[in-house]
């Protein structure tokens, strides 16, 4: 919501204006009231979105795992049970994982947490990269790209940067991979 309300800020500091030092008091708490809550109502449409983006990319995560896991001639499904199932299933809370970190969210094995990094690597839905001497990161790269979009949309006026563009400093645009 803040980002809504800086995306807006003539407006929230007129309504605060109108609230504080306005000559009717209603009618300052009325105006303060409508900006307060129509960011509230941009705040929910926009988490609302990002929340079905990602959805969406999970599932576009466990078909890209499953046209993975076929191609290397094993069923398509891994178990439901299994580490990399369920790393799918909390990627999108914690988008940057090492082997280690895996094994304590999910309570495994080592083995299996690092079986299950590596295969989700390979199917494309993490993507390693050296986080320190010894130490392998897991970035869900696509959750971040969504954070960022999202940020993007939230600094134009129109809340669609192809509308109206960033009122206010914003991240760059995610480079396509391929």
């Amino acid at each position: 919501m803040s980002f809504v309300l800086l995306t807006r800020s003539d407006a929230y500091v007129q309504g605060l204006n109108a609230y504080r030092y306005g000559e009717d008091g209603r009618d300052g708490v009325k105006r303060w009231l409508m900006v307060f809550l129509e960011a509230v109502e941009v705040t929910v449409a926009q988490a609302s979105r990002f929340a079905q983006e990602l959805t969406d990319l999970q599932r576009e995560w466990t078909d890209r795992h499953g046209r993975s896991r076929e191609s290397q001639g094993k069923r398509r499904q891994a178990r439901s049970s299994s580490a990399v199932v369920r790393l799918l299933q909390q990627l999108p809370e914690v988008p940057l994982v090492t082997a280690r970190t895996v094994e304590r969210l999910l309570d495994v094995s080592f083995p299996a947490a690092r079986a299950a990094v590596e295969e989700l690597a390979s199917a494309g839905v993490l993507t390693p990269r050296q986080v320190g001497r010894n130490t392998t990161g897991y970035l869900a790269r696509e959750v971040f790209e969504l954070l960022t979009l999202a940020e993007r949309h939230l600094a134009s006026t129109r809340w669609d940067t192809r509308q109206a563009a960033p009122a206010r400093p914003v991240p760059a645009l995610p480079r396509p991979t391929g």
